[in-house]
């Protein structure tokens, strides 16, 4: 018996370990009457208020209490001990307090209580928040002033969650946009505001940069829909937004209105090749109607003396031969220079038959064997396309002949309700680089991506080693 006694008595926390607790807590700890007599504090209280225990215990609540709030809380106090109940801590309820020499401070204050047959007695749990509050003032004075940045910005910025809803834009992307605020928050960016065919590409980008696959602050171009169905060109840079366990949440991007930048640019382009083509045509027209025709006056000149050549040595006669094969020679090399600088048959018969001209030609002379399939309607196209679709596949069979070391390549041109489709494929040697890296290393490449650029178009480029290069080419009509 005396035995089971022990072992109860050490399963039973020891008797002062309740006023250990209390007076190691951390929080100040104020017990009052229900007169709201201070009966009780712990050591916490007099680190936080400055007071000593024997200074403060009988004395009234109120002298906490800052003065403008002392008839409230005097209220509160008398309704509390009429219907008690336990209040969390802080319950939003913005309350100030006063250390020893009226220094006043935030706090926040949990209640509860306990009965005995005489009195009812309040215990209040005071945490200073003095700190918190600091942080939290700095916090929102940064947040405003990131707030007023984002709002007198010139950039629009977006912001998206992981759904892809709009969940706020700032004024200038009102102002891009064409709407009014609330028409766009809570909006499905993509579905509303992309055209369908970039939308994919879009939708991809958007996951990357959530998944934090993508480098903060990459740039990217992409159109957007605006009020009326007008079209604008936006650049972006894009980061992500982390929640507080450190897992993307939100995109936000900076996007800058560059489509009159772009229309300049498409401006100077078009000009570019418009005078690139009427110098071609200049040197075409002098090459065939002026030196040809001089190279050929000077074969019929030279035939007409054939008879009077029998005459002459066995060996002078072979030269004079020699001397009119090679003026032949030189008259058809001009006439194929010159046709290439001008394709007659482009001007006069269309691009399809330009482009059969050209592969049927190509196929003769060269080691690569082309198949042309071209299923382009029978109306023409506007004359910049034609020449730009002609030059850049006239570019592309070139390379294909200089470098692929192919022995088969197809060429593919369809044309559906809204576009150009242009692919041109071999099964050569291919290369590793990006079309950024071909473009710096020939000026034929460059010319391709101004032509395809000047007509709105998009081109890709695939390649790797021993497989070949695949192009694609998008062209809008």
């Amino acid at each position: 018996m005396d035995s089971l006694n022990s072992n109860t008595d050490q399963k039973k926390p020891p008797q002062n370990l309740y006023e250990m607790v209390v007076e190691s807590a951390s929080e100040s700890i104020i017990i009052t009457d229900q007169k709201g007599r201070i009966t009780y504090t712990n050591p916490a209280f007099t680190d936080t208020f400055g007071y000593q225990k024997k200074e403060v215990v009988g004395q009234k609540i109120e002298m906490l209490i800052p003065k403008k709030h002392l008839t409230a809380h005097e209220d509160y106090r008398t309704s509390y001990y009429h219907h008690p109940k336990k209040r969390a801590m802080g319950v939003g309820m913005d309350l100030k307090a006063i250390k020893k020499g009226g220094t006043e401070f935030p706090v926040e204050i949990g209640l509860n209580y306990i009965k005995d047959r005489a009195s009812t007695y309040v215990i209040a749990l005071v945490n200073d928040i003095s700190e918190r509050k600091k942080l939290e003032e700095t916090i929102e004075k940064a947040e405003k002033t990131a707030m007023m940045y984002l709002e007198v910005s010139k950039a629009m910025f977006l912001v998206l969650d992981k759904s892809n809803t709009i969940k706020y834009i700032n004024e200038e992307g009102c102002n891009v946009m064409g709407y009014q605020r609330e028409d766009l928050i809570g909006k499905p960016w993509v579905n509303s505001f992309i055209q369908e065919k970039d939308r994919k590409d879009i939708r991809a980008i958007f996951e990357q940069v959530m998944k934090g696959s993508t480098e903060v602050g990459e740039y990217y171009e992409n159109n957007v829909i605006t009020k009326g169905n007008k079209i604008r060109t936006i650049a972006w840079r894009n980061a992500v937004i982390y929640d507080q366990d450190n897992q993307p949440s939100m995109s936000i991007s900076s996007g800058i209105d560059i489509t009159d930048r772009k229309n300049l640019e498409k401006l100077k382009d078009i000009a570019m090749l418009e005078g690139i083509e009427a110098e071609r045509k200049r040197i075409a027209l002098d090459l065939h109607d002026g030196l040809v025709q001089s190279l050929s006056a000077v074969s019929m000149n030279l035939n007409a003396l054939e008879k009077d050549m029998r005459t002459l040595p066995t060996s002078r006669s072979k030269m004079y031969h020699t001397a009119v094969d090679l003026l032949l020679s030189a008259i058809k090399d001009t006439r194929n220079i010159s046709h290439s600088l001008l394709p007659i048959k482009l001007l006069r018969f269309g691009l399809r038959n330009a482009l059969e001209d050209l592969i049927n030609k190509t196929n003769k002379t060269g080691e690569t064997q082309f198949q042309l399939d071209c299923t382009l309607k029978e109306h023409k196209l506007q004359d910049f396309v034609e020449v730009n679709i002609y030059r850049i596949i006239q570019e592309l069979v070139q390379n294909i002949l200089k470098h692929s070391r192919a022995g088969t390549a197809n060429i593919s041109l369809t044309e559906s309700m809204s576009q150009l489709i242009l692919k041109v494929s071999d099964n050569g040697i291919g290369f590793e680089g990006t079309l950024e890296e071909m473009q710096s290393n020939g000026i034929g490449m460059r010319n391709m991506v101004t032509r395809v650029r000047s007509m709105n178009g998009k081109l890709t480029l695939d390649s790797t080693e021993s497989k070949g290069v695949i192009v694609d080419i998008e062209i809008p009509l």
